[in-house]
């Protein structure tokens, strides 16, 4: 202890010294148990020291200068040997600490997916509804001439309904497109929990039940345009994003506890890297130039931004860099 003492650390109290030494040998002697257990150990002087300086501090018995200074060696060479794992990467705060993370990351993991699967389920699905529905409802307007879509108004339309199905030009392939679209949009409806469009069956009049279905159906896809196109537009990215740092997350996590090179580290890094990465994937929505040019989708691009925030800290610096870059002279004629 005398030898600390000298070395300019008056102020540090003895049992500050002592517990500092205490927890540095222990850290070695489970450093030293891996090392042996794996097979590294080549010079025996490393496990000699390190034993004696244990044996030292279990019989409470103040080691000299040579007793420190063989140690401090041994130790260092021992840390050589391991590749990266410490005796603070095998003790139980690392343990507990990988266990908590991991739980941690599991739990954000599980809640992004309760939220993610249904919204993105009824965005994608709702599309490809809305686009069907569309297209059947042109290919109806274009091939029937008597519905007269884009002049009549839906009242005038009906007024001058005469018989069911006479004028149709295709009769089947619109009763049956007409009766595919209501079905779509009444799908449609459910997922924005609004009312679906009407389809008298007892009138069984072609031409009104195709008017109801789309003027009603305008309003369904309005509002489900202006719901999800929102809901991906802003907050599915920031989902994404946040599944994308969780996912690095747990890949860093297996790779440091197969190699038992986990260290201490609390909750304040995890709940960091969700925290950028959230806010990375809102920023990134603003950014169209950034998603279009990675050849991904927005949501693609939102995940790869969340697993790897560089990549999108890397192309903000290009645009800082291109902003502070001084305006060209106007040419001189």
């Amino acid at each position: 202890m005398r030898f600390f003492l000298k070395r300019g650390v008056q102020k540090v109290p003895p049992n500050a010294v002592d517990l500092t030494l205490s927890h540095m040998v222990a850290d070695a002697g489970r450093l030293l148990h891996y090392a042996v257990s794996q097979g590294l150990i080549v010079d025996t002087t490393i496990i000699a020291s390190i034993n004696g300086m244990e044996d030292l501090i279990v019989k409470k018995t103040t080691p000299t200068p040579d007793n420190i200074s063989g140690f401090l060696v041994a130790y260092n060479s021992l840390s050589k040997l391991t590749d990266g794992v410490s005796g603070e990467s095998l003790s139980g705060d690392a343990e507990r600490d990988g266990t908590n993370t991991t739980r941690l990351y599991i739990s954000l993991l599980i809640i992004l997916l309760v939220i993610l699967i249904p919204i993105t389920t009824a965005t994608i699905v709702g599309n490809q509804l809305v686009k069907a529905a569309l297209e059947d409802i042109e290919w109806v307007c274009n091939n029937e001439e008597i519905l007269d879509c884009r002049q009549q108004k839906p009242e005038t339309a009906l007024a001058t309904s005469v018989k069911p199905s006479q004028g149709f030009i295709h009769l089947y392939e619109t009763s049956v497109r007409a009766a595919r679209t209501y079905n779509r949009l009444v799908l449609v409806a459910k997922i924005n929990f609004m009312k679906p469009p009407e389809w008298d069956s007892k009138v069984n009049d072609l031409k009104t039940n195709f008017w109801n279905t789309r003027y009603q159906g305008d309003n369904i896809i309005a509002m489900f345009n202006l719901i999800y196109g929102t809901v991906a537009g802003c907050l599915l990215p920031i989902l994404f994003a946040m599944l994308g740092a969780v996912t690095f997350g747990l890949r860093d996590l297996r790779q440091h506890i197969e190699a038992k090179t986990w260290i201490k580290q609390g909750q304040a890094i995890p709940v960091l890297r969700l925290a950028i990465a959230g806010l990375s994937g809102f920023i990134i929505s603003f950014f169209s130039d950034f998603t279009a040019k990675s050849g991904l989708s927005p949501m693609a691009v939102a995940f790869v931004v969340g697993y790897s925030v560089d990549v999108f800290f890397a192309f903000l610096d290009t645009v800082v860099t291109r902003l502070r870059a001084p305006a060209s002279p106007p040419k001189t004629a």
